[in-house]
């Protein structure tokens, strides 16, 4: 039977960590919750990543089978080519190096006999797609379980018997050294290696059995190539015979931790940790049970889970340990640095710690990732997937101001004719909108005020408009977006046939303004909020034709049109301020390029010098998906949002009045669309006099 020993799995919330530095090109949010999600399902898990979190890497069923996969935020999640091993049954990706180009892992292939699957360890780069690196007897498996961070040590167990017994083993130069056991007959794994190489850890077991238990006890063990494997030894726990494991080693392997156990399976066991000095028990008096996970760069900070509650309403809880804090719970290291925590927040573990020891990762008791930290950037405590909803809310920032924008075209200057006068005539008119947008979700209210004027030289009639836009969101968790704008624009209506009342109507704008964004979030359990206002332009070009009065159905004259557009919006980077997790926002731009065709009826009523006016409208966006949000949270890691979806097709609706008074002509219509991207109804009205 095949026997694998106390195996450290790295668990998903190490790719939030981005251990080595956090750096500002690290995962998005959004692809963590994808990976966490699939976990989740039992389906998938993330082993590791690389040094500045661009790259993770994991295995499980996906793509049809159980693979290993290679994720980054620009090429997504893609599969481990085989390269020279062959077909295989399954994969598994352990662990990759500081740059993300090298991975090692396992993979079952085909037997020598064609009988079975027999497991060999990898290492794969993009040029050689998988290699086996062997096994320390022929035709032997092994695992590859970590690998340096230059990619030129690989640590793992291999067999080393016929009866499929493992030891520990040190890939370099194509050469796989057998560490050997803490005991003749026994057996051992490789868990993790240093940064620089130089030190491995693991544990090793003795194949006697335990009696009354069956199982053989491990010791933790630290190797080095001038001492070799050297036990690291156990603490005396209710003197009871005790076992170790070691879980993670400092940068330069001068600090190993783990756990010691007075029985198996880490009941009653006490996260530890090994120095120069020996073991040092860094287990709580006020927990039952602790076990050491992470270990920041310089070995100052241990992070890890510990159990509180006794009996059978026990717990664990996430722990941060340093020697003037002992070891305390991530909830209690917050509230000392004077975070208020949530009665709702319960961490469960904490599975690594960046190499300041400012930030901490973890899982809470609901199974969702959480990132600490205590730091001049902000402090506090979220999860992953509710900080990639408050990050996505913000996505819609940029879609305000186009809506915005929008509405110059769409509303107060859908009918352009209606401004049309004869040659040599002028005219001037005031014009508004007003309107909700409730499609998808959103909760949007937008409106628009202009000022316009106009002269007809006969060959083309020139116009121009002056005017101011606004748009208020409501998003996530209270936060909100109010965008408000200038706006010019410019049109030409010429002629192409006066008899067959055609005619061409071109034209441009430019739109300029701010917007007021408040993200809502949840940090330790309660409401915070950061803010910024950025600046926004938009500018838009547009080519239209209108046939005017062409069918007459008894008093009803029907003018068909069809109009095309162009819009391009853009939002200057920033930077929020205020809360514990404020993110910086890079540049976003946006172009949509819509086709309108369409018909006007006009009816007039023989009571009243007042028309009846209706519009009927299909419209088609080509781009169906805006552009990504990008940026970083600052001091922690980068995100890259998928940009927003669009509805393409919708259709528009609208019915009004239009009446010539003493002085000019008033007109008010009401507009509702079926989906889509603009406002869900509005009312549009205006006043227009011509001399």
């Amino acid at each position: 039977m095949k026997r694998k020993i106390l195996k450290h799995t790295l668990l998903p919330l190490l790719i939030a960590s981005a251990l080595s530095s956090f750096s500002a090109s690290a995962l998005a949010v959004g692809e963590l919750i994808e990976i966490e999600d699939s976990l989740r399902r039992g389906s998938n898990v993330v082993k590791a990543i690389n040094d500045d979190g661009t790259v993770a890497v994991g295995g499980g069923w996906v793509f049809g089978g159980s693979i290993a996969w290679r994720y980054t935020t620009l090429t997504g999640m893609q599969r481990l080519e085989t390269g020279g091993v062959g077909v295989t049954d399954s994969s598994n990706a352990r662990d990759i190096n500081g740059k993300g180009d090298i991975v090692v892992g396992e993979a079952y292939t085909l037997n020598e006999a064609g009988t079975g699957s027999k497991e060999i360890a990898f290492r794969w780069t993009a040029g050689t797609g998988m290699v086996d690196i062997g096994s320390l007897i022929p035709g032997g498996e092994a695992s590859a379980n970590g690998v340096s961070s230059d990619g030129t040590k690989i640590v793992g167990d291999a067999q080393y018997g016929e009866n499929y017994d493992r030891h520990a083993f040190l890939w370099h130069n194509d050469v796989m050294t057998d560490l050997g056991s803490l005991y003749g007959d026994g057996v051992s794994v490789a868990n993790a290696i240093s940064s620089d190489g130089n030190v491995i850890v693991g544990s090793s077991a003795s194949n006697v059995l335990l009696e009354g238990i069956g199982t053989p006890i491990n010791h933790a063990f630290k190797y080095d190539s001038e001492n070799g494997m050297v036990d690291l030894g156990v603490l005396s726990i209710d003197g009871v015979q005790s076992e170790s494991w070691a879980n993670a080693v400092s940068a330069d392997g001068g600090v190993i931790v783990g756990a010691s156990s007075a029985l198996l399976y880490g009941r009653n066991s006490h996260a530890v940790m090994w120095d120069s000095d020996g073991i040092h028990d860094i287990h709580s008096a006020a927990a039952e049970t602790s076990n050491a996970h992470g270990i920041n760069g310089d070995g100052s900070v241990i992070v890890g889970s510990m159990t509180i509650e006794p009996g059978l309403s026990a717990r664990e809880h996430a722990f941060r340990w340093t020697a003037e804090t002992g070891m305390q719970s991530v909830e209690a290291w917050l509230a000392d640095n004077d975070v208020i925590v949530g009665e709702a927040v319960a961490t469960q573990s904490a599975r690594d710690v960046s190499k300041d020891g400012t930030v901490v990762v973890g899982v809470l008791s609901n199974d969702q990732a959480f990132i600490a930290r205590v730091g001049s950037e902000g402090s506090g405590l979220m999860t992953v997937e509710k900080m990639n909803d408050s990050l996505i809310s913000s996505v819609s920032a940029l879609g305000v101001t186009m809506a915005s924008a929008s509405t110059v075209i769409s509303g107060a200057h859908s009918r352009p004719m209606s401004r049309r006068v004869n040659k040599g005539e002028k005219t001037l008119w005031l014009a508004g909108d007003w309107g909700r947008d409730n499609h998808n979700s959103r909760d949007v209210s937008v409106g628009m005020a202009e000022v316009g004027g106009g002269y007809n030289f006969g060959s083309v009639q020139l116009n121009l408009s002056l005017g101011k836009t606004w748009a208020n969101q409501d998003t996530y968790l209270g936060g909100r977006s109010d965008s408000s704008g200038k706006y010019f624009m410019f049109e030409g209506i010429v002629p192409l046939s006066v008899e067959n009342g055609l005619y061409a109507t071109l034209g441009g704008y430019g739109h300029w303004g701010e917007v007021d964004i408040r993200r809502g979030y949840t940090n330790a359990g309660t409401t915070a909020y950061s803010k910024a206002s950025p600046d926004s332009d938009s500018w838009g070009v547009r080519a239209r034709v209108d046939w005017l009065d062409s069918v007459a159905l008894a008093s009803v004259k029907l003018s068909p049109y069809a109009d095309l557009s162009y819009t391009h919006s853009s939002m200057d980077s920033f930077t929020e301020t205020g809360g514990g997790f404020p993110a910086q926002f890079d540049k976003r731009e946006e172009g949509v390029t819509e086709l309108r065709l369409g018909l006007n009826a006009a009816l007039p009523l023989e009571s009243a010098p007042v028309i009846f006016v209706a519009n009927l409208e299909a419209a088609h966006r080509f781009d169906s998906e805006g552009a990504r949000t990008s940026g970083q949270m600052v001091g922690l890691f980068a995100f890259d949002l998928e940009g927003q979806q669009y509805d393409s097709t919708w259709m528009k609706a609208g019915v009004g009045l239009e009446a010539d008074l003493e002085l000019g002509k008033a007109s008010i219509m009401l507009n509702a669309t079926t989906e889509g991207e603009m406002p869900t109804a509005w009312l549009a009205a205006s006043y227009q006099v011509k001399f």
